[in-house]
């Protein structure tokens, strides 16, 4: 599932003029920005008390955050946790229970905010 984040194509076109500074400075932001919505992933989780049947883990524990490539950087579960996509979306016979969405929707105006933050602070804008 992809999420994206509107309104930063913009900055990204700015900072891709910079060179290899504004690529540092941007994958700074991203990684700031993927943190938070890892922290609102695992609230959400928490709430609905999601437990893998496999080895009784929490749905919490697969949460990651990947590397940055060409500019993107994705936050969910990881791919040995792959049916928690059948969670967020359900299935012919299984209710969805959406745990990114929500969790995105809340955050992703504070996402936007931090992350210009941190470009204005790194270009020495602030």
């Amino acid at each position: 599932m992809s999420m994206k984040i509107t309104g930063m194509n913009e900055i990204k076109n700015r900072l891709k003029t910079l060179g290899e500074k504004g690529e540092q400075v941007a994958n700074k932001a991203l990684k700031v920005g993927a943190e938070i919505l890892k922290s609102e992933i695992e609230k959400e989780i928490r709430t609905k008390k999601l437990i893998s049947d496999y080895d009784k883990k929490h749905l919490v524990d697969y949460i990651i955050i990947s590397k940055i490539v060409d500019g993107e950087i994705e936050v969910g579960p990881a791919h040995s946790f792959f049916y928690a996509l059948f969670l967020e979306f359900g299935t012919v016979r299984q209710k969805a229970t959406p745990f990114m969405e929500p969790a995105f929707l809340r955050v992703k105006d504070k996402i936007q905010v931090e992350m210009r933050k941190v470009i204005r602070r790194e270009l020495g804008l602030s």
